[in-house]
């Protein structure tokens, strides 16, 4: 298996906007073969964006399940890490929000005094409006009532909004209808429970729903893939610079095949970031013969380049 994983940076060239200290968060059988896009707007970029007020949660939970993520080799967002401290902003975080395929929102008591908490949560509520995320939202050592209902520390953040002269009225209408939406979604809470133990659930559900996303097999029948899957997107490590070639080897039947075919669907499908890709099976059963060699060439170069190419020897196709 062969990837090739572009660099990722932050446009500089856009209109930049000073953010305020209560930010949110600053701060074999096989060959698979992709090349980077050269595209200024793929569909997903990340599988996650994380929304989170910094000073409740940056260096221990978000922080926790942050790791934990990544180490599944779950591509994420965090704005505190893609952003340096104290650097002017742009469009750039919410882009991210709308190339991200789940949103995990971390309410927590003084979420709602930040108004870049509350800005991101009303794109991100917009934004899986139109269908194109998924929200799974946290709710750390706050009830779920208070954010839908903008009651406890919620009410005293919009007291406090409300009587700043630079905030309109349409703004925290929206902020609270968002907070109405997002606080109705089943979610997690965090009051009694270890925090371990959600991240881990957290980790699993959203390992298996990406995983069997853009699946071809029927995933859910499979048996205890997602710790094999999870273990190859680490080898991965798709938010590298390098060129990574990383072999599945073992007996006939155990599942090799099925392994790199799902790594591919989620590789090709989840994170666009490849003008092309390809997937070639059974190579030693076809390449017997220089003829054989062409017609693999063919194949290759014909999906990777999403147009007929013609190879009429094997010569050719290396040269």
């Amino acid at each position: 298996m062969a990837t090739q994983s572009p660099s990722s940076s932050t446009s500089e060239d856009t209109k930049k906007r000073k953010r305020d200290n209560s930010s949110c968060s600053e701060e074999d059988e096989k060959i698979i073969t992709s090349f980077p896009t050269t595209s200024s707007t793929p569909r997903w970029k990340y599988e996650v964006f994380l929304c989170f007020y910094g000073e409740d949660t940056r260096k221990n939970f978000t922080d926790h399940l942050y790791v934990d993520l990544k180490r599944k080799g779950i591509l994420v967002f965090r704005d505190d890490e893609a952003l340096k401290q104290g650097e002017y902003i742009s469009q750039a975080l919410l882009k991210a929000i709308q190339e991200s395929q789940y949103a995990i929102v971390i309410f927590s008591a003084k979420y709602a005094f930040s108004k870049w908490c509350l800005m991101e949560l009303a794109e991100i509520v917009e934004w899986e409006e139109k269908k194109k995320l998924t929200i799974l939202p946290i709710f750390y050592h706050v009830d779920p009532s208070d954010v839908r209902n903008q009651s406890g520390s919620f009410a005293e953040a919009f007291t406090a909004h409300e009587k700043d002269p630079k905030i309109d009225k349409k703004d925290t209408d929206m902020w609270k209808n968002a907070l109405r939406k997002a606080g109705s979604i089943a979610g997690w809470n965090i009051l009694h429970r270890y925090e371990s133990i959600i991240i881990q659930e957290i980790g699993r559900r959203l390992s298996h729903e990406l995983n069997s996303r853009f699946s071809r097999h029927d995933y859910d029948k499979l048996v205890a893939i997602d710790s094999h899957v999870d273990k190859m997107m680490e080898l991965l490590d798709m938010e590298s610079n390098d060129v990574r070639f990383i072999g599945i080897h073992g007996m006939g039947g155990v599942g090799k095949t099925m392994l790199a075919e799902i790594i591919y669907d989620r590789v090709s499908n989840s994170n666009c970031r490849f003008e092309g890709s390809s997937f070639i099976s059974c190579i030693i059963e076809n390449s017997t013969s220089a003829g054989d060699l062409s017609s693999l060439q063919k194949e290759l170069f014909s999906t990777i380049m999403q147009e007929e190419i013609h190879v009429y020897n094997h010569h050719q196709g290396i040269g």
